[in-house]
């Protein structure tokens, strides 16, 4: 069995969904999906975790392929409230923590892959998931554009295929933790994680492909990225932002299989209820 994690409030279902749509059209094993969510409306009212009806679509998607897959949530909500100023910079949510209490859950596999939920998969995952990482707290591709400021092994948090034993013994998540309590970090969950890793192993970049679509991509990251031309811009097209992604020629966002993935997407979302 595959284990997944992503992370999010309600908002980030349209990411999960696509993802998920793209895991199953790839992986026909038994997959278990977590998510981690948390209710912070009390500071901002669009702060939803995600609903049940939500993570019943989700397992729904999974069951087409296979009865054995299950999806389920995991509310964080007491964990963060407990580390009260623990904070993510101003470009993204919470929820972008939350992958650092996952050594808070008590039941979790010895071996799981986080995903952001920007990612679509588009290849088997059957050989990432068979690399051993022995005391390697996780295995992780570099940072595309990072990489060359931060140091030649900083990593892109968005992938991350975890080794929860090791992270227990080296307490990585509590440091890392910590560490954005008492800095102000650039990308501050990731950075953390890539400064209190003890050892974690470089995957090949086609785990985690973040600027294009190659031959060989097991795993497309639609995270933001710099453009050079015809002038210097932070560019972010996300994979559910399906009119931008099919305008797309040039293999960038789009290809064959993209199409079909978000178009199934699209009939998905298109015969959901609406959530009261």
């Amino acid at each position: 069995m595959y284990h997944i994690m992503y992370a999010g409030n309600a908002a980030a279902f349209d990411g999960m969904l696509s993802s998920v749509i793209s895991l199953v059209k790839y992986n026909p094993e038994p997959i278990n999906i977590i998510i981690l969510t948390m209710d912070l409306t009390e500071d901002n009212p669009k702060f939803l975790p995600v609903s049940e009806m939500q993570r019943k679509v989700l397992e729904d998607v999974l069951h087409t392929v296979n009865t054995e897959s299950s999806c389920r949530i995991v509310d964080l909500t007491e964990n963060f409230r407990k580390d009260g100023d623990l904070t993510c910079g101003e470009r993204f949510t919470p929820y972008a923590m939350l992958r650092l209490y996952a050594n808070e859950i008590p039941d979790l596999p010895d071996k799981i892959l986080y995903l952001d939920t920007d990612v679509l998969i588009l290849s088997s995952l059957t050989e990432l998931f068979a690399i051993d990482l022995k005391d390697y707290e996780y295995a992780a591709c570099r940072d595309y554009f990072g990489h060359w400021f931060f140091g030649w092994n900083y990593c892109n948090s968005g992938v991350l295929l975890m080794n929860m034993p090791q992270i227990r013994a080296t307490h990585l998540m509590e440091k890392a933790r910590q560490m954005c309590i008492e800095k102000n970090l650039f990308l501050s969950d990731q950075t953390a994680l890539n400064k209190c890793a003890v050892k974690k192993m470089i995957l090949h970049p086609r785990y985690n492909r973040q600027r294009r679509i190659n031959r060989d991509t097991v795993i497309r990251h639609y995270c933001a990225s710099w453009r050079f031309f015809p002038y210097i811009r932070l560019k972010t097209v996300k994979q559910w932002q399906t009119d931008l992604v099919f305008k797309d020629k040039h293999n960038v966002y789009n290809n064959a299989t993209i199409t079909e993935i978000l178009q199934e997407y699209l009939r998905i979302k298109a015969a959901m209820p609406i959530e009261k």
